[in-house]
């Protein structure tokens, strides 16, 4: 999941994000990041106007954070266990009656 975002209408095409975003001042607020799209049936993908950036000064402090460390830190779930689903929960899921997870 993304947080802190800055949502926008303006137009990001597919392949576009990592551009600037600019506020009416011209100051760089943002780094275009992803889209919300579409698919069409033969499987293109296509813009219906809702973008995303992320702001400036989280990319700021990723790139002093790459500068310092020479990498960039990424959360971690932190799954170590997994366990069979079986009995109802398999039925329920449709799943074999033991399925590892």
């Amino acid at each position: 999941m993304m947080e802190g975002l800055i949502q926008t209408d303006a137009a990001i095409n597919p392949g576009n994000s990592g551009g600037p975003m600019f506020d009416s001042r011209g100051s760089v607020i943002g780094i275009n990041t992803m889209i919300y799209g579409s698919q069409t049936a033969t499987g293109e993908a296509g813009s219906i106007g809702i973008g995303f950036a992320m702001p400036i000064n989280k990319a700021k402090s990723m790139l002093d954070e790459y500068r310092t460390t020479g990498q960039i830190s990424r959360p971690v779930l932190g799954i170590t266990d997994t366990y069979p689903v079986s009995g109802d929960l398999a039925e329920a899921l449709e799943l074999p009656a033991s399925a590892a997870c």
